[in-house]
C-alpha cells in the first residue's frame, strides 16, 4: 500500500517564491542520488516506510527509515526545510541517515 502525498501545497510555495530564485536539492540517504526539486511531481512513502520522488521520467529512492513515525518526521523535516529556504539562494537537502 502506498501513501501518496501530492505536491499541490508545496508547489503553491514554490509559485510564490520570486523569480530568479535558486534550486532546492535532495541528497539521498545513501548520498549517491541528488534531485533537483523543481523536476519533482510526486513524494511517497511506501509500505516498507521508503521515501520516493517521482518525476515526469522516473522514480527514485530517497530513504528508509525503522518506523512509520521516523519516515514522517523526515518528510516533515523536508517541508519545513522547503517553506523556511531563502529566497535566490541554493538549498540543499540532505536525507537523514537514520
Amino acid at each position: 500500500m502506498w501513501v501518496r502525498i501530492p505536491l499541490s501545497p508545496l508547489w503553491f510555495f514554490n509559485k510564490e517564491v520570486k523569480k530568479g530564485s535558486r534550486n532546492m536539492l535532495i541528497v539521498d540517504q545513501n548520498r549517491k542520488t541528488i534531485i533537483n526539486f523543481d523536476k519533482v511531481d510526486i513524494i511517497s512513502i511506501d509500505a516498507d516506510d521508503e521515501i520516493w520522488v517521482e518525476t515526469i521520467n522516473a522514480r527514485y529512492f530517497l530513504g528508509e527509515y525503522l518506523t512509520p513515525e521516523r519516515t514522517r518526521e523526515v518528510l516533515q523535516k523536508f517541508v519545513e526545510e522547503y517553506k523556511n529556504r531563502i529566497p535566490d539562494q541554493n538549498t540543499v537537502f540532505c536525507m537523514p541517515e537514520k
